[in-house]
């Protein structure tokens, strides 16, 4: 697990790369993978921060890599008019599909993990014995139902670092489906722009997460201090996910 934030991940990473002689890119989007001669030959780059207004910046390397999902190289990265592009959007000619978002409540909580006695490994909470019935009610309606699976986790119990960085705080983060059709209405809007529907609706996902953290582990219960959740639109603003979709492609029987 990482010593410290978990930023020091991206820091190693970009430190080795730079050693090899390459460079890290930070506020930057690729916004079209450049096609010469049936080759890829470059980038476009869109400065992130700058919104769809931003400079364009053109970048040529001898060989593109490209590692995002195949629905992001095909809906987003390719030009339209490319064949595989065409042949990738007909649905009659492929089968696979955009895995799910889910929705993340991270938690800062009073107190030390040790003190509070909160599991030093992960937790899984499940609801039904019935998961397909317990997906499909609360697909169908997420208010009304809870998640049928939650993952809950304590990374301050994990980290050696942390409690002298943040003493008397501890943290916990659950994670849990969440569909991008849910939040399609809002889609395009901005982050903090989204309008009292949106975070009406999130409290309402947030309630039964924080419910099902009480119950879990209820030594916790009155010391979440603070709580925010990401919801799959967030997976779109910061990692530019396709329609959310943590894993790329789904994975299913089929």
């Amino acid at each position: 697990y990482t010593v410290g934030p978990t930023g020091n991940i991206s820091i190693r990473n970009s430190s080795m790369l730079r050693n090899f002689g390459g460079e890290v890119l930070c506020d930057a989007t690729v916004e079209q993978i450049i096609i010469e001669n049936g080759r890829a030959v470059g980038v476009l780059v869109r400065n992130t921060s700058a919104g769809q207004d931003g400079k364009i910046t053109e970048i040529r390397a001898k060989n593109i890599v490209c590692a995002t999902s195949v629905f992001n190289l095909h809906n987003k990265l390719l030009p339209p008019d490319h064949p595989s592009v065409k042949e990738f959007r007909d649905e009659t000619k492929r089968t696979i599909k955009p895995s799910n978002g889910h929705i993340f409540l991270f938690c800062k909580i009073r107190g030390e993990a040790a003190e509070l006695e909160v599991p030093t490994h992960n937790l899984w909470y499940f609801n039904s014995y019935d998961m397909d019935q317990a997906f499909d009610q609360y697909y169908a309606d997420p208010v009304a139902h809870r998640p049928p699976t939650v993952y809950i986790g304590f990374p301050c119990t994990k980290d050696p670092t942390w409690s002298k960085r943040l003493p008397g705080v501890s943290n916990a983060i659950l994670i849990s489906d969440g569909l991008f059709e849910w939040f399609e209405k809002w889609h395009g809007t901005h982050v903090r722009e989204r309008g009292a529907d949106y975070e009406e609706f999130k409290d309402q996902l947030a309630k039964h997460l924080l419910d099902i953290l009480y119950e879990t582990v209820p030594q916790v219960k009155g010391k979440v201090d603070y709580w925010t959740l990401g919801t799959p639109l967030t997976e779109i603003s910061y990692l530019a996910s396709y329609h959310a979709a943590s894993y790329g492609t789904k994975c299913d029987t089929n």
